[in-house]
């Protein structure tokens, strides 16, 4: 979770009061500058799909306490099982994309 890390590091420094999607939506408009289209394609879906969720509304100083191990972890087991099943459920499929 490489762009979580990098976010930690921004909440750190940020105004307490500021809410955590506008600092996503300024720190990914800096990156867009700076990476491939690909890279900020990639950055936008992962935040979108598994960050925002989480943490949209809350405020930068509710996040300097908050445990992002968890939120690790927790995501990690998600997607693991997802992975899991589409592999068990299609197994078929699966093999065909390894040839």
């Amino acid at each position: 979770m490489k762009i979580l890390n990098k976010l930690r590091n921004i909440v750190k420094k940020k105004d307490d009061k500021l809410k955590f999607n506008i600092l996503v939506e300024e720190w990914l408009e800096n990156k867009k500058i700076s990476i491939k289209e690909s890279t900020y394609c990639n950055y936008v879906y992962v935040i979108n799909k598994y960050i925002i969720p989480t943490f949209e509304n809350m405020l930068i100083e509710e996040l300097k306490n908050y445990n992002f191990n968890d939120f690790v972890i927790e995501l990690m087991e998600e997607l693991s099982t997802k992975n899991s099943k589409r592999y068990f459920m299609y197994p078929k499929s699966n093999f065909m994309l390894c040839k």
